[in-house]
């Protein structure tokens, strides 16, 4: 997933609205467990401090290679 700025944000058709985040997410691993396609899907929260693009399913190959990643950057 990507984060954008809001600047960024363009039209898009609201296809669902959840009280929380965690809620929104679950809908997107929905929708991504039933082969829709969400790599052109984005969560936009309520008070708009970012808008997150989602890429595709994250797969546990793809986490176990983003965790070393990450790491380097927080002195692990």
């Amino acid at each position: 997933m990507t984060q954008q700025p809001p600047s960024e944000v363009v039209d898009r058709t609201v296809v669902g609205s959840y009280p929380t985040y965690a809620g929104a997410q679950r809908a997107v691993d929905f929708l991504a467990d039933n082969k829709f396609p969400v790599e052109h899907t984005a969560i936009i929260g309520s008070d708009l401090r970012m808008v997150e693009t989602v890429l595709g399913r994250l797969t546990r190959g793809r986490a176990a290679l983003a965790v070393p990643v990450r790491g380097r950057g927080s002195g692990c």
